[in-house]
């Protein structure tokens, strides 16, 4: 999976202060993990989303994450 696919999942369009800049930081990481042979985007993902539940309890999660449709893709193709 390339990084640009993988980057698509946590949109940061929505949120502002820390939990805009937690989403930034793990936007730009994500394509460095990428690289790493052991690296699990789901894993990876989960983590994510738990940081930015604690940072803003108020903030809809699954609203930024668009990873279930793009496994749906992915498993169609």
């Amino acid at each position: 999976m390339s990084a640009e696919l993988e980057l698509r999942w946590l949109k940061t369009e929505t949120v502002r202060g820390t939990v805009k800049r937690f989403a930034e930081f793990c936007k730009e990481d994500v394509r460095h993990q990428a690289k790493l042979d052991d690296f699990d985007l789901t894993t990876y993902q989960e983590a994510v989303k738990l940081v930015l539940q604690k940072l803003d309890n108020s903030l809809s999660v699954d609203k930024m994450f668009q990873a279930e449709k793009i496994q749906e893709q992915d498993n169609a193709d």
